[in-house]
Parts: structure tokens; C-alpha cells; sequence
């Protein structure tokens, strides 16, 4: 089978379900960024009966680890259910810029703090903090679509993870 075959015969028919989180908005300790997403997962299920797999995303920011400088970092979560299963994933890292970090750190969202700095109206449903600051060389699309691939592990190779090893479990962290 040729890899144009392969790829096609993998085709996901995807449907958007909003799901809140049900916690306040960012800035919040990482350790609350992957119990967020299971928080959406959870309520876009109730609205999405009959899905066979459900993927949630939720954005954060993390002082960085490796700078003498107060950087914050931009990132998110991608948690995928499916038959009791999870998988989970986070997206690459990148800086925020100096202004956009003091906003955040002052109490701001992040997307609010996006659109004061870009002179934008809800970014964060748009092309987001970093198809702002790529010029769209990142869309959210592709930003996330990393994240879910590697979600998506546990689920492809259930002969290496057996089929309770990702179970979904409320408050369980990878880090």
C-alpha cells in the first residue's frame, strides 16, 4: 500500500464540540493545564454521545525553567479518550514576548493579553498566541496536530501499552 493509501485509509471525520474547563482562567500552576483538558473532554462528551474518540486541548503558560530571565513559556495540553484509554501530549514550547508575559503575569488571559499587545478582537479563537507571533507560519491547526499524533500512541500500539495502560484517571500527570 503506497503512503498517500496508508494516510487515507487513516481519514478521521472530526466534529467541534465547545467544552469549558470549569476552572479560572490562566495564569494557573501546569499541573492544572492537563486536568483542564480531561475537564473539557468531560463536558464535550456529555454533547458528543456516540464520538469514538474524544480530543481536547487547553493552553498554558510555565515560567521557563532555563532562562535567568522571567520568561514565560506558551504551550497546551492535547488529551485524546477513547474506550476507557487516554493519551496525552503537549505541544512545543516558545518565549512569550516581555510585554505579553507582564500582562499575563499582571492577572491577564493570555488571549486577552494577545489582543490588547496585537491590537486583535479574540485572538484566541483565531490563529491564537502563536500564529501571531509565526505570521501564520504556525496555524493552531498545525501547532496541535503534533500533539495529537503522539496523544494518539497508546491507541495505535495497544500491544505495547495494553489496553488499560492509558486509562483515564481523573488528576494523573505525566511530568
Amino acid at each position: 500500500m503506497t503512503k498517500p493509501a496508508r494516510q487515507a485509509e487513516q481519514t478521521v471525520h472530526a466534529a467541534r464540540v465547545q467544552g469549558t474547563a470549569q476552572r479560572p482562567a490562566p495564569p494557573s500552576p501546569l499541573r492544572h493545564r492537563e486536568g483542564r483538558a480531561r475537564n473539557r473532554i468531560r463536558n464535550a462528551s456529555l454533547k458528543s454521545l456516540g464520538a469514538d474518540y474524544v480530543v481536547a486541548f487547553e493552553g498554558g503558560v510555565e515560567w521557563c525553567k532555563f532562562s535567568s530571565a522571567r520568561e514565560l513559556s506558551c504551550f497546551a495540553w492535547a488529551v485524546v479518550q477513547a474506550h476507557g484509554m487516554e493519551g496525552k501530549s503537549r505541544t512545543a514550547t516558545f518565549t512569550l514576548p516581555p510585554v505579553v508575559t507582564e500582562l499575563v503575569q499582571s492577572g491577564m488571559e493570555l488571549g486577552d493579553a494577545d489582543d490588547r499587545v496585537f491590537q486583535r478582537t479574540n485572538s484566541k479563537q483565531e490563529n491564537g498566541t502563536v500564529g501571531i507571533l509565526t505570521k501564520d507560519i504556525l496555524t493552531r491547526e498545525t501547532y496541535y496536530r503534533h500533539a495529537v499524533i503522539l496523544a494518539l500512541i497508546p491507541f495505535t500500539n495497544l500491544e505495547l501499552y495494553g489496553q488499560n495502560a492509558g486509562e483515564a484517571r481523573s488528576g494523573v500527570s505525566c511530568r
